[in-house]
């Protein structure tokens, strides 16, 4: 999903995101995958509601690509915990946007990040985004 102005973080901009991608393939079958743009507010009943009608919540720390200067500014895990932690209770993958910048940095941290979810399975969502962070401060 590209990173709309204004991001995607209310139902009706969801489906209504969605039905634009739908009607500009006009008599293709196709099934739109999409995100939603992460916020530290978001309530249980909230994602409980939309969960069936996305793919994943999408993480951008702030000003880490482009139109992302409403993403995460704070990467302190407890800012971050009431929303990761209703994403694990609720199954919703997260997807974290790290940019172009640094690509080899980027690169790196990418691998890890894969060996990290393949190989350690934290029990909750919170725990693999700490451990992610502690990894991002550690490149950087």
């Amino acid at each position: 999903m590209p990173n709309l102005l204004p991001p995607i973080t209310t139902k009706k901009a969801l489906l209504s995101y969605k039905q634009r991608i739908k009607e500009s393939c006009k008599e293709d079958i196709f099934t739109p995958y999409v995100t939603i743009f992460f916020q530290v507010d978001y309530s249980y009943s909230f994602l409980e509601d939309i969960k069936d009608e996305i793919i994943a919540v999408k993480l951008y720390p702030f000003r880490v690509t482009t139109n992302s200067e409403t993403g995460v500014s704070s990467m302190d895990v407890e800012t971050l915990r009431p929303t990761l932690e209703t994403m694990s209770k609720l199954g919703i993958p997260l997807c974290v946007g790290f940019g172009t910048f640094f690509k080899f940095k980027i690169n790196l941290l990418n691998y890890y990040i894969i060996s990290l979810t393949i190989s350690y399975r934290p029990k909750t969502m919170s725990a693999l985004i700490n451990d992610i962070f502690y990894l991002y401060k550690t490149i950087y």
